[in-house]
């Protein structure tokens, strides 16, 4: 659906090829050895319906379920929290072994961007560290993505109900 919203032609094997290759990046978490990562997400992003009840039911407790292996840790950051840094936009930031230097990857509307200046590399690192103690621990961020997920699920269970 998102691919949808930012696309800017009708070319839906397009579309169909970006749903494909983000899905198999995933596949990263399945190795033996998988890399560790770290999330932290807006309550609001687990409300906002993208599809319909039963997507954001089934994704919300896909989220969690990943959440639950040894190398990923999510974290939300409740609305109670009000404004923070981190609804000026979507970052990540890759640390690597050794000596190898950090990469941040900044998300936009038209296409991702990268950087490996040390700069700014520290000052995102410092924000995703900000951004993580405004954020619920593990367990109860856990526990708010699946009760989201359950008030999407009686949305389904509704949509079930006017169509007998």
């Amino acid at each position: 659906m998102l691919f949808r919203a930012w696309r800017t032609d009708d070319d839906e094997d397009k579309v169909e090829q970006l749903v494909l290759a983000r899905m198999d990046r995933q596949r990263i978490f399945d190795r033996p050895k998988p890399p560790s990562f770290w999330a932290v997400l807006d309550e609001g992003l687990l409300r906002r319906r993208i599809g319909g009840a039963k997507v954001m039911h089934d994704q919300l407790v896909h989220l969690a379920d990943m959440g639950e292996r040894a190398s990923i840790k999510i974290h939300v950051i409740p609305a109670e929290a009000g404004a923070h840094v981190g609804l000026l936009g979507a970052f990540a930031v890759a640390g690597f072994a050794g000596d190898t230097p950090g990469i941040v990857y900044f998300e936009s509307p038209d296409e991702g961007q990268t950087t490996r200046d040390p700069g700014t590399v520290a000052k995102v690192s410092l924000t995703f560290e900000t951004l993580r103690s405004e954020a619920l621990p593990h367990g109860a961020s856990r526990d708010l993505i699946l009760k989201v997920a359950g008030e999407h699920g009686r949305g389904v269970e509704e949509v079930q109900l006017q169509r007998r």
